[in-house]
């Protein structure tokens, strides 16, 4: 499971925590847990993300220069 629908998730049962019935210390302990997992995941998505960010992308060459030069001579010799 990917760490964004954990999140969703948590952030669900955060939401739907007061309508489920449990008793107050129990609730409590839950909040507690949740929030932590949510810090805990929301940096791994930070860091996951910073790393792709900083990964250089691979070098490409076009040579169009040289396609541009080579057709302006076809260009040339027909306009002669």
């Amino acid at each position: 499971m990917s760490k964004r629908k954990i999140l969703i998730i948590l952030g669900a049962i955060i939401a739907l925590m007061p309508f489920l019935g449990f008793p107050r210390s129990f609730k409590d302990f839950l909040y507690v847990i949740a929030g932590l997992a949510i810090c805990v995941f929301a940096y791994l998505q930070k860091t996951t993300s910073s790393q792709k960010i900083t990964k250089k992308p691979d070098t490409f060459t076009d040579n169009s220069a040289q396609f541009m030069h080579s057709t302006n001579k076809i260009s040339d010799i027909n306009t002669k």
